[in-house]
């Protein structure tokens, strides 16, 4: 139990959340849980916008010249890196000038500084909390996990490995690679799942002269929806597809979407808000949902699909591995997969048995039970903050 004379503050620092519609989208399910605080304030890094002040700060700090000594011993030395270090610094200069007159404006005290990525939002947790006290800490991701998704560096890690409280990867997957990256530092990284909030099995009436694909992911590069449009166009069956999501390839999408034959009917949703893609899952008849990113952390739409009961078919990237299990709730493709193999798999759905697809269905729903269910993992992290005094350092 909190005691109600001592309660505490907590701030969290997002990227974008909640100032932009389906951004960070995987914040929303856990506001609910932020409960037995004294406040909560939500501080988007978005909102601070750098001054010439703030432009000028990393020279001012010491912090700066030790990740430049740290860019020359380490061989990672160039403009660019350099420029990305003054940058991190400096929005971090504003978001913490920011957030501390939020502080000082309403009197607030006993805190928890919980950045949800580990980059400058992190940086600032590191910075509130000298400056007021309390705990800093921060989850991690994917583009700010994988120094290699980066151009080999990720500014600061050092600074932040040795001053924050606790780092939260979104995957075991993520937390092996930053345990053997940085070993000295092997006691900080601790697994916490994100989650989607249950909104029951969906509807489900199998159409055995169609197969219903859904996707929903960014239309850009990385991304890879073009593989699957490449796949439909050999097969030999209908199909209804519909994608969710827009983004920078998008137009080039349109094009191949054009050329497909006949037999595919394909709907390019564009931009949709997050609770009309879970309505959609939930009053139509998806048979499977086909994920082809190159890269990821621990991906949210998959979580998503799982929990309606639908099965996935997926590229091996980041944490997908710990949602998608072949055989128990579709099929995990290696990531550099062929078209021939993606098509393949969608033959399978086509042609399975009735009781094929059920026990797909059923394991999909049960993978979601299992490790991503919203009230049980968000609850367990924000009772862990809550009592953070009572709690190992670090654990």
């Amino acid at each position: 139990m909190v005691d109600s004379s001592n309660r505490k503050t907590l701030v969290v620092i997002t990227s974008n959340y909640p100032c932009l519609a389906n951004s960070e989208i995987f914040i929303e399910p856990e506001r609910p849980y932020w409960k037995g605080w004294k406040e909560v304030v939500i501080y988007p890094a978005r909102l601070a916008r750098v001054n010439i002040f703030s432009i000028l700060s990393p020279l001012f700090n010491k912090e700066f010249y030790k990740e430049i000594s740290i860019l020359f011993k380490s061989h990672k030395f160039s403009f660019h890196n350099l420029s990305r270090a003054f940058y991190m610094l400096a929005k971090s200069t504003k978001i913490f000038s920011e957030i501390s007159f939020i502080i000082k404006k309403r009197k607030l005290s006993n805190f928890i500084f919980y950045s949800y990525w580990l980059h400058s939002t992190a940086i600032t947790a590191v910075r509130l909390q000298r400056k007021f006290g309390g705990a800093a800490i921060s989850r991690v991701h994917g583009i700010d996990l994988y120094e290699e998704r980066s151009g080999g560096y990720l500014p600061y890690r050092k600074f932040l490995f040795e001053n924050l409280d606790a780092i939260y990867p979104d995957c075991i997957k993520g937390q092996k690679y930053m345990q053997q990256k940085y070993p000295l530092y092997k006691d900080m990284f601790t697994l916490k799942y994100l989650g989607s909030n249950d909104h029951s099995v969906a509807a489900f009436e199998r159409q055995r002269d169609r197969l219903n694909i859904v996707s929903c992911s960014n239309v850009i590069p990385i991304k890879r929806i073009q593989l699957l449009a490449r796949a439909l166009a050999t097969v030999d069956f209908p199909v209804k597809w519909i994608h969710f999501g827009s983004g920078s390839a998008l137009e080039s999408l349109s094009e191949e979407v054009a050329l497909l034959p006949e037999n595919i009917s394909a709907t390019l949703a564009g931009f949709t808000p997050n609770s009309d893609v879970l309505k959609y899952y939930k009053m139509h008849n998806a048979d499977v949902f086909v994920h082809c990113s190159e890269t990821e952390g621990m991906c949210v739409s998959i979580t998503e699909a799982n929990s309606f009961g639908i099965p996935i078919i997926a590229a091996d990237a980041g944490g997908v591995c710990e949602q998608v299990f072949t055989g128990k709730n579709g099929f995990l493709l290696p990531n550099d997969f062929k078209i021939e193999e993606l098509a393949e798999k969608l033959s399978y759905f086509f042609n399975a048995s009735d009781e094929e697809i059920a026990a797909l269905r059923k394991g999909a729903r049960e993978v979601w039970e299992t490790s991503f269910q919203a009230e049980k993992n968000f609850t367990e992290f924000n009772n862990m903050l809550l009592n953070w005094e009572d709690a190992p350092r670090r654990s």
